[in-house]
Formats: structure tokens, sequence, C-alpha cells
């Protein structure tokens, strides 16, 4: 469970640098053509083209989740290119999702390092243990 959390808090760690880079609007500014929008129940994704606003950065196939859901294919919406990844232009949100993945992963984290500490476990680590025998059985000695 621990490794579940570590995962979950390293990769929301990872994720927020970039996106609170664009919600603070730094990053390079341009344009996003959006040539596909794929929606399913509760978020929408859409692909296309960036160019930059000096049209020396331009990127073929780029994709994002952080645009208005109103917005619909053969559109150009302004957007932040972030090392690789693109943001809506009007104030990102991605943050708080990135974030809050790196608390979950975090309070798993803890979460199990406490109960399993409060069980009464050390920091020792057995790998193997010797089996005891009961008393009796086949191998008894016989009484004298």
């Amino acid at each position: 469970m621990a490794l579940v959390g570590l995962v979950v808090a390293v990769s929301g760690f990872l994720a927020l640098g970039p996106s609170l880079r664009a919600l603070m609007g730094e990053g390079t500014r341009g344009m996003l053509t959006v040539q596909t929008r794929d929606c399913n129940i509760t978020l929408c994704n859409w692909s296309g083209s960036f160019v930059s606003d000096d049209r020396r950065l331009q990127l073929a196939h780029v994709e994002t989740a952080d645009l208005a859901g109103g917005t619909r294919p053969g559109e150009h919406v302004a957007v932040i290119d972030v090392d690789g990844n693109i943001y809506g232009a009007e104030g990102s949100t991605e943050w708080l999702g990135d974030a809050g993945a790196t608390l979950v992963g975090i309070l798993v984290i803890t979460w199990t390092i406490w109960g399993w500490w409060s069980s009464g476990h050390s920091l020792q680590v057995r790998l193997w243990a010797p089996r005891r025998r009961a008393r009796g059985g086949r191998h008894a000695r016989p009484l004298q």
C-alpha cells in the first residue's frame, strides 16, 4: 500500500511544477488548433497542433485536458506550453489535481506506516522465522 502511495505522490509532485508555472503564466504562449475532442463522463481531452506566438515553436501533435468544456475541433485557442505540457492561457486549474494527488499519496504512505508501527512492529524485517514444533505428535518421546 505504501508503494502505491509513493507512486501517486511522486507522479503528482512531478506534474505540480509545470502546472504551477502555467498558473503563473510562465511558459511559451501560443495557439492550439484543436483537431480532436474526446470526452467521457467526467472530462474531455483535446489534441491538435501548437504554434507559439513568435512562430519559433511548432508542435504537430499535442494533447491537453485543460480547456473549456465547449471547445470544439477547428477552433483556435490561446494556450501556454510549459515543458511540452499544454495548458489553457486563461488560468490553469491543473495544479489542483496535481497537488491533490501529491497529498493523497503522502496520506496513504503516512497511514500505512502509522498502522504498521502502531501494531507493535519494529523497523526490522524478518525474512525467515523458524517453525515451532507442537508438543506430542509423531516425534514425541515415549514415557518411561
